[in-house]
Parts: structure tokens; C-alpha cells; sequence
């Protein structure tokens, strides 16, 4: 029996090498500086610790993005319920941490164009099929950038926690839509709503590394003296969709091996890169 030739071995070798790095690459790519490390360490703390004894009333999204943020990262241990906490009129979002809340076929069907009904759409598929025109709809809504490009992220990936999206259909859109993401965030001001809600879908998704540095920075900078934050740097009112967005940056960065979790309970975990 022949040897293999050196060269075939080195070849495999680096190939196996590749791939392993490749499924490593958000974990081990974007590690912080040691000093930004403990700053963002430090930041979050704070914002536990203000989100754990504040008196204000917390915004349902915000209530239902900290469900989810207890349910990845495990020792927030925030006291939040927020399928009783959160407004009545948005109990349509109450799936994310209720899988047996529904919605009627009627009701449902008043959700027919734009972010919002995407998301909804694909928040309780697949007891009610997505529309045929959805990735057509995704396609429009995400062309438009800003908040539209974000919304039109969530529906996709929720798609697919649902199991109404293939991974290799995520992972094409994710191709296209991941550099249009950084782009946004570049051109929006630094620790704004916005650009918070763009590094924690990019963790979200499995992109964390292609978030820079710098955003975390800022995001770290922008905090408050009571450890919350406003929609923009120096805002003078605490945004609680914002300061969750901040903590959900924080803690990605400075816990990159975390594992990934559905935002949906009951839905698939990890990303469409596993």
C-alpha cells in the first residue's frame, strides 16, 4: 500500500485546522482588550444592579428581551415576569416567552405588510404558515435600513428558531444583510437606540464578530451615573429598550463563549453558522 504524499497530509491537516477555527471564529475572534474587558464587566454589573431594584415601569419589549437575557446568560437572576408585567395591548408578543400563547387565524390576519407584521408572522409560524410573498416582504422592509433593516433581522432568525427557515436560506440573507448591518452601525452615532440594537443582533445571529471594538467603547461611555442608559449619549430620561440593549451588548462581549439560545422559548437554539 502506497503512502499518502506529505503534501495531501499538510493540505488536510490545515483544512481540518480551517474548519475548526471557523466554528470557533465568534468565540476567539473578538475577544476585548483586557482594560475594555473590565470596563464592560463593570458597566454591566451596574445595569443588573439598577435593572434588579429600579421602581419605574420597564417597557414590554424591554421586559421580554430581559426574559431572554435571564433564559442565555443565566446569573442575572432578575426578578421579572413579563407576561405580567408587560402592556396588555402587546400580549401578541407575549410567544416569545409563552409558548402555548396564540393567536386567532382573524387576528392575524390584520398583520399584512411592513416590520411589525413579520415579525409577528414569523413569531407564530408554524401553526400559521408565513405568507408566500414573506421573503419578498423581507426583502422590501430591510431595503429601507435603519429600524426596518433590524426588524427584518428578527423576523428572519425567528423564522428560523420557528423552523419555517432552512439554514442554508438564513445563511444566504445573512451573507447580504450581515455587511449591510456593520454599514448601518458605522454611519450611526455611536451608542444611539439604534446602533445598540445593531451589535446585539449581530451577536444575536452569530455575526459577534464583525462588531468593533470602538462600540463597545461607546456603549460602555454612554452609561449613566444610576447604571442605565438613554436612547443617545447624554439623553436626559432612562430608556429601558435601550439599556437592555446595552446589557445584552455588554454581556455577549464580555462572555463571547456564551451558548446561544432562542429568543423564542421553545425554539431552536444556536445560529444558522452552527
Amino acid at each position: 500500500m502506497k503512502r499518502p504524499y506529505p503534501h495531501i497530509l499538510l493540505f488536510f491537516a490545515i483544512a481540518v485546522g480551517l474548519l475548526a477555527c471557523s466554528s470557533r471564529r465568534q468565540n476567539t475572534a473578538n475577544a476585548l482588550p483586557e482594560e475594555l474587558q473590565r470596563e464592560a464587566e463593570a458597566a454591566s454589573l451596574r445595569a443588573i444592579t439598577a435593572l434588579r431594584t429600579t421602581t419605574e415601569a420597564i417597557d414590554w419589549d424591554a421586559l421580554l428581551f430581559l426574559d431572554f437575557l435571564n433564559r442565555k446568560f443565566g446569573h442575572l437572576k432578575l426578578n421579572l415576569d413579563p407576561l405580567q408585567r408587560a402592556d396588555d395591548t402587546q400580549d401578541v408578543f407575549f410567544r416569545i416567552a409563552d409558548s402555548a400563547a396564540e393567536i386567532s387565524t382573524e387576528e392575524l390576519s390584520t398583520y399584512t405588510k411592513g416590520a411589525n407584521s413579520l415579525i409577528v408572522r414569523a413569531l407564530y409560524c408554524p401553526d400559521h404558515p408565513l405568507p408566500d410573498d414573506f421573503l419578498e416582504q423581507i426583502d422590501a422592509v430591510a431595503s429601507k435600513g435603519h429600524y426596518h433593516l433590524t426588524h427584518a433581522v428578527l423576523a428572519l432568525q425567528w423564522a428560523w428558531e420557528k423552523g419555517c427557515l432552512s439554514s442554508r436560506k438564513l445563511r444566504a440573507y445573512w451573507h447580504r444583510l450581515i455587511p449591510e448591518l456593520v454599514a448601518e452601525a458605522n454611519q450611526a452615532r455611536l451608542a444611539t437606540d439604534l446602533a445598540m440594537e445593531i451589535v446585539s443582533f449581530l451577536y444575536y445571529i452569530g455575526a459577534g464578530d464583525r462588531v468593533h471594538h470602538e462600540w463597545i467603547e461607546a456603549i460602555v461611555k454612554a452609561q449613566r451615573s444610576d447604571g442605565l442608559w438613554s436612547s443617545k449619549p447624554g439623553g436626559a430620561t432612562v430608556n429601558f429598550h435601550s439599556s437592555t440593549l446595552a446589557l445584552w451588548s455588554l454581556l455577549e462581549a464580555v462572555e463571547p463563549n456564551s451558548k446561544s439560545v432562542a429568543m423564542i422559548v421553545g425554539g431552536h437554539d444556536g445560529t444558522a453558522f452552527d
